[in-house]
């Protein structure tokens, strides 16, 4: 985490829930970006409002911005895209 590794997100992200035979794997996603980002400020953090925003200004300025919804959740590329938006 301390040398940003943006791969380390996906890796959080993904937790079993559950007891026995009861489990399941869930993806948490949003909370993976929010703890990296509290132990190292270098990651971003997305979350419903920044995927809306994204979005809307992805549609808004089309010549600017192209990329597909799913790409939003993949750590690497969210960053990609939110570089460019800065």
């Amino acid at each position: 985490m301390k040398n940003g590794e943006l791969s380390l997100v996906n890796k959080i992200a993904k937790v079993k829930l559950g007891k026995g035979n009861n489990k399941t794997t869930k993806h948490l996603y949003s909370f993976a970006t929010k703890f990296c980002h509290h132990h190292n400020s270098n990651f971003p953090i997305y979350d419903y409002y920044v995927d809306e925003m994204l979005r809307y200004f992805r549609n808004k300025y089309q010549n600017q911005f192209k990329f597909k919804n799913d790409e939003l959740k993949n750590y690497e590329r969210f960053v990609e895209i939110l570089k460019k938006f800065q």
